[in-house]
């Protein structure tokens, strides 16, 4: 209503204000919105965190995976940590 005060935002109101970014990782390029960047003390990227609506398809020595809410970094730039979207079959050979 014109001339209403509210001191609430939705979430789909902050999803929509938010900039699209790219960011150019040593796997792959980033290209969408992101509640969250977090950087090592050193500027090196840490960790991104996503909108609970988005994901990101990461590309590992294991595969592409698609990725959901987080995904974390070791300063060189290697995945550290991924939330993958539904199962992952990963092939890994057996120790004994």
């Amino acid at each position: 209503m014109f001339g209403s005060i509210s001191a609430f935002w939705t979430e789909e109101d902050e999803y929509n204000i938010s900039p699209e970014l790219q960011i150019n990782l040593p796997f792959d390029v980033f290209k969408g919105k992101v509640i969250n960047i977090t950087l090592y003390e050193t500027g090196e990227l840490k960790s991104i965190t996503l909108w609970p609506r988005d994901t990101i398809l990461i590309k590992t020595h294991a595969g592409e995976i698609q990725t959901r809410i987080r995904f974390c970094l070791y300063p060189d730039g290697k995945i550290k940590s991924v939330e993958q979207c539904g199962a992952l079959n990963v092939n890994m050979p057996i120790c004994k």
